[in-house]
């Protein structure tokens, strides 16, 4: 969601506190039966073992993971076991985002319990914005000892092209105009980038800045806003209805497009989620911290 679709969202949580009664009247009258589907797929993941150390102790000065056109990527670390004072740097070309782990050091990471993590020695890495992530490993590498450490990964998240998304999107309009029991929009479709309406409304425009975006470890992405005093962040137990989901999710915050209508989009600000405060499958909904 985006622009005044987004502040529209936002405005609704909000007064939420002082509707509590109706609003709760209102939503139990409106329980899923059916089992609600997954957030959109908007990347896919590409499998391939590198050994960033080899048997001898030789580390790769500088690793490339290029995927032609992806939005993002994600490296999973299969093994990381590295001795004080060496550090992992993985940054985008031009080196506006850099994220870094070493034994005693780690950045935000995600942990996907299918994956076989446990957030120390298997984890991904927070994903790099663009089709392009540079592994760099520097400081005492003489201090690695092939015979008891390991670094390796196995796998990347990518997100899937703007092209690819957009005829995956035409794809879903197409299907969900077939089912007269679908409705996702009140009346016509007004979903726009945020930044077309940052001129003409820049009151919606700047409270548009607490609404999210979630990719989860299976490359889903769905919608989340942050709520109430405490600025807590709602979003659909669909997307994320266990602590498991949310170790393998990022949160994306001022992510949109650069310009009214272009399809490059600003780098955003990626955080984790933290613990899971509350959730409930019938009402759809989950908060975070």
């Amino acid at each position: 969601m985006h622009g005044l679709q987004r502040a529209a969202v936002l405005a609704l949580a909000w007064s939420a506190s002082s509707l509590a009664a109706p609003l709760e009247d209102a939503v139990s009258r409106t329980r899923f039966d059916a089992e609600v589907p997954r957030g959109a797929v908007i990347a896919e993941r590409t499998a391939e073992r590198i050994a960033l150390a080899t048997a001898s102790g030789r580390f790769f000065e500088s690793l490339e993971i290029h995927e032609p056109g992806a939005t993002f990527v994600k490296l999973h670390f299969s093994h990381f076991d590295l001795p004080d004072g060496i550090t992992v740097e993985i940054s985008s070309r031009d080196g506006s985002e850099t994220w870094r782990y070493a034994a005693d050091r780690m950045d935000p990471l995600t942990v996907d319990a299918e994956l076989g993590d446990d957030g120390v020695g298997r984890f991904s890495a927070m994903s790099i914005t663009g089709d392009t992530a540079l592994v760099r490993v520097t400081g005492a590498l003489h201090r690695f000892d092939p015979a008891r450490h390991r670094l390796e990964v196995d796998s990347w998240l990518h997100g899937l092209s703007f092209e690819d998304l957009a005829e995956a999107e035409q794809a879903r309009r197409s299907k969900d105009a077939n089912d007269p029991n679908l409705e996702n929009a009140c009346g016509a479709e007004q979903r726009y980038g945020a930044v077309c309406w940052a001129a003409s409304h820049p009151w919606e425009y700047a409270r548009s800045a607490a609404v999210a975006k979630l990719i989860t470890s299976r490359g889903e992405v769905c919608t989340a806003w942050r709520v109430g005093a405490d600025n807590h962040l709602f979003t659909a137990e669909h997307c994320l209805g266990a602590q498991s989901e949310l170790d393998g999710a990022e949160i994306w915050f001022d992510y949109e497009a650069e310009e009214c209508g272009g399809s490059q989009s600003t780098t955003p600000v990626k955080v984790t989620g933290g613990s899971l405060l509350a959730s409930d499958h019938p009402l759809d909904y989950a908060l975070l911290p």
